[in-house]
C-alpha cells in the first residue's frame, strides 16, 4: 500500500543523523528521497558498529534511498544539482547557515526557479543571530547547557574521571537499540538486511558505553541496557 506522501520528492543534503533521520520519516511515509553526498561519502558511512563494509549507523538513517554522488566545488556542478531541485517537493540540509549559499543552492536560489519548494533547515543555534554561525553537535549542545555536567555529577563524578565519564553523555544508541530490539528492523528490512543495522551488529546485548563508545555521539537521557 502507497505511503501518504507517495509521489513526493525530497532531495536530501545532509548528514549524520538530524536531516537523514527527517528526510528517512518523509521515505517510511512513502516519499521518495534522493541523498546528495560528495564523493568521500558522508562522514557516517564510517561509523561503527559495522558489518563488513556497511556501517549500521548509515544503513540506520539511509536505507531506501536514492543517491547521488557529486562534487559542488567542480564548475557545473550546482547547475546539475538545481536541476534535480527543480523537481523536489521537499529539500532537507543541516549544513550550518550559508554554506549552502556558496554553492547557490540556499533557499532564495533554489525557489526563485522552484517557488513550490518546502525547504528545511536544520542547525544547532538557528538560521540567524549571534550563535548561527557556530558548530554544533548533542554532546557539545549538552555541555554547554550544564546537562552532561549533571548527568556525570548523578553518576558520581564531574565528567572527567571514573565512573561518571563514561556516562557523561546522555543516551548510548546501544541503549536505544537494545531497548527496542527486533522491531525496528521491520520498516527498513525491504532494502537493507537486519544485520546491517547498528543493534543487530553487536554479537551480544550492546553495553552501556556513554562517551567511551566507538561510534556516534548519543542524546537526551541516559539508560543503562539490559541483556535480555
Amino acid at each position: 500500500m502507497a505511503g501518504p506522501l507517495a509521489g513526493y520528492r525530497v532531495v536530501d543534503f545532509s548528514r549524520v543523523l538530524a536531516g537523514p533521520h527527517c528526510a528517512k520519516t518523509l521515505l517510511d511515509l512513502g516519499a521518495e528521497v534522493i541523498k546528495v553526498e560528495p564523493p568521500r561519502g558522508d562522514m557516517s558511512r564510517s561509523a561503527y558498529p559495522r558489518r563488513g563494509e556497511v556501517s549500521g549507523y548509515y544503513a540506520q538513517q539511509n536505507a531506501g534511498k536514492r543517491n547521488l554522488s557529486i562534487d559542488l566545488k567542480i564548475p557545473g556542478a550546482n547547475e546539475i544539482v538545481l536541476r534535480l531541485c527543480d523537481t523536489a517537493d521537499v529539500i532537507v540540509e543541516n549544513f550550518r547557515p550559508g554554506t549552502l549559499a556558496t554553492f547557490g543552492l540556499d533557499y532564495a536560489s533554489v525557489a526563485a526557479r522552484n517557488p513550490r519548494v518546502v525547504y528545511a533547515s536544520i542547525s544547532g543555534y538557528g538560521q540567524d543571530g549571534a550563535w548561527s554561525s557556530r558548530m554544533a553537535y548533542a554532546p557539545t549542545v549538552q555541555a554547554e547547557t550544564g546537562f552532561t555536567r549533571n548527568t556525570a555529577a548523578q553518576f558520581g563524578g564531574e565528567g572527567t574521571t571514573g565512573e561518571g565519564r563514561l556516562r557523561s553523555d546522555a543516551l548510548s544508541h546501544a541503549d536505544v537499540y537494545s531497548g527496542i530490539s527486533r522491531p525496528c528492523a521491520a520498516p527498513i528490512s525491504r532494502t537493507t538486511p537486519a544485520s546491517a543495522l547498528p543493534h543487530c551488529a553487536w554479537p551480544t546485548s550492546p553495553p552501556s558505553t556513554g562517551s567511551s563508545r566507538p561510534g556516534s555521539g548519543p542524546s537526551t537521557t541516559w539508560l543503562r541496557s539490559t541483556p535480555s
